[in-house]
């Protein structure tokens, strides 16, 4: 059995640290998502044969966070991004796929599943949710220029069901917004995008760790282990301000892009050789 990255089980990280306890007693560390005892032990015990982990500062954040499960952790980049990698010569196929036309924008919309997340309660105003957001979105940008998608996590689809979700966004997609299907389509959309609104979750760190601009419309640091690379990224990357016009926010990034190195560098340790 190998637990491995992705939609299903836990965000990739983005830095290399070991854990910091001075400012926090052990007792009131939160647990760490994926890597905490109650995802990894049953009676004492690994639940997993192989843990798989993608990157060797994870294994500092293991040993701190659950000890037990150290034997089992296996350093073997990460499969998920390597299907990514190797997808992308085929980025202008999953383009023409979306309904992107020649001179077209893909903007992409992700949302973990999260009360924090895009499709939450944003940060703490409320302001950056998706629902608040994609009215703009067709409003400000010209449907011949851009082309808009999204993908939610599937616990957003199996938490509320496909009906409902469809039902919230109706009028976004009767305004042009494509829905992923978020098990199997997601990666080629990620592949494809021009530029990714997003949050705290996994999606969005990939499509960084591609190089393609990202733009932040939630990010709740407290939902974080502090020590992960990804809090990092968060603190950093790029914030959506609601309050200023959201094309020239969109078309500033996508031109000006420079990509970090964290992203890339932290999302695997041996990019493109996971399989081996």
């Amino acid at each position: 059995m190998a637990i491995l990255k992705g939609w299903p089980h836990r965000a990739p990280s983005t830095e290399h640290r070991a854990p910091s306890t001075e400012h926090r007693a052990p007792s009131t560390l939160p647990p760490v998502f994926g890597l905490a005892p109650d995802w990894l032990l049953s009676d004492g015990a690994p639940l997993a044969d192989a843990l798989v982990l993608s990157h060797p500062e994870q294994f500092d954040r293991l040993a701190a966070a659950c000890p037990e499960a150290l034997p089992t952790a296996v350093l073997a980049g990460d499969p998920c991004f390597d299907r990514m990698l190797a997808a992308r010569p085929y980025r202008d196929r999953f383009r023409r796929a979306l309904g992107v036309g020649r001179g077209q924008r893909l903007v992409l919309l992700n949302s973990t599943w999260s009360p924090r997340s895009l499709l939450g309660d944003g940060d703490n105003d409320g302001d950056d949710s998706l629902p608040a957001l994609l009215p703009r979105l067709a409003s400000e940008l010209p449907a011949d220029e851009y082309r808009v998608a999204a993908v939610l996590h599937p616990n957003i689809w199996h938490g509320h069901g496909p009906g409902q979700i469809r039902a919230w966004l109706d009028r976004a997609r009767r305004a042009g917004l494509a829905l992923i299907d978020p098990l199997d389509d997601w990666r080629q959309a990620l592949v494809a995008a021009d530029l990714v609104i997003g949050d705290h979750g996994s999606v969005t760190y990939y499509a960084a760790a591609l190089g393609t601009p990202v733009l932040l419309g939630a990010a709740p640091l407290e939902s974080l282990d502090p020590d992960a690379p990804i809090a990092d990224f968060i603190r950093t990357a790029p914030r959506l301000d609601t309050r200023s016009p959201l094309r020239g926010q969109v078309d500033t990034l996508i031109e000006d892009h420079t990509p970090q190195p964290g992203p890339m560098h932290f999302t695997s340790s041996v990019p493109g050789e996971s399989a081996v």
